[in-house]
Order: structure tokens, then sequence, then C-alpha cells
């Protein structure tokens, strides 16, 4: 037996996007020494509610009993982060430097996706928890470091944490 099928969607979606971000740069008496510091937010959102109807037919194109199969998807989404990030460099005698820094990294993000099924017989869209889903996700990631440039003789070398 072969069967054919259509579906039909009806979409209204929103999205947002936001950024800011301040930037600092303190270049001191010293040639290349330097302090820096940034600071970015990021932010999203989106909106969508999704009307979806699908049609099955049989091989003779008559319509499958049970169809239309209707379905209402509600999706909420919304991440921010803030990134921190401060720099130092001071620049040796012979070329050589010391750098320093640190960056913080945070994230949070929330993501909903209910799907609802049209219950015939209570004539409502009733939740299918199956499909349905939501998460809740947060990143910190943190990090410092030291270097020390400089070069010996005809070899430049590096090292750092």
């Amino acid at each position: 037996m072969r069967s054919t099928g259509e579906q039909n969607q009806i979409e209204d979606n929103e999205f947002n996007h936001y950024t800011a971000q301040i930037y600092y740069n303190h270049k001191m008496k010293q040639p290349g020494r330097e302090f820096t510091s940034d600071l970015q937010y990021n932010g999203n959102r989106s909106n969508g509610i999704n009307d979806l109807s699908t049609n099955n037919y049989d091989e003779n194109g008559v319509l499958l009993p049970g169809m239309p199969i209707l379905q209402n998807i509600d999706n909420t989404n919304k991440s921010n982060s803030l990134t921190y990030q401060l720099d130092y460099i001071n620049p040796l005698q012979n070329g050589a430097r010391f750098e320093a820094g640190v960056r913080v990294f945070y994230k949070r993000s929330e993501f909903q996706n209910l799907i609802n099924k049209f219950d015939r017989e209570e004539n409502i869209f009733v939740n299918d928890s199956v499909l349905s889903n939501q998460f809740d996700i947060i990143e910190n990631v943190n990090a410092a470091y030291v270097n020390y440039v400089g070069k010996w003789g005809w070899l430049n070398y590096q090292f750092g944490l």
C-alpha cells in the first residue's frame, strides 16, 4: 500500500538581538606598556508559534481516518552572555616582554519547545510531553594567563601558563 501526504504550516516568529560593549585602553608613558579592559554583553530572544496541519491519503487519494493531524508548536528561546577580559603588557629590555590577563565568560540559555496535539474527543489542544522539551543551560568559563617573551641570540622563546 502506498500513501501520500501534505503538510501546511503557518508561522509567527519574532527575533531580537542586543549587544553592548565597553572598552578601555590605557597606554602608559613607557612605549608598548598598556592595560586594556573589555566588557561585552550579548542577549538574544526569540518567540514563535507554528500551526501545522497534516493530511495523509491512501493510494486512491482518499483522506485517511483521523485526518487532519493538527499540531501547535510554541517555542521561546532566551540567552544572555557576559564576557570580561583584562590584559596587561609590559615591554622589557632587549625586546622581551611580560604579559598577563584574565577572561571571564558567563552565559545562560533557556529553551522551551511546547508541542500540542489536537485531541478530537476533547476538542482541545493537549501538550505532548514526549515531543515537548525545556532546557536551562549555564556556561561559566574562567581563564588566566601569564607569558614571558624573550630572545637569546638568534633564538626567540616564550614561556607561559
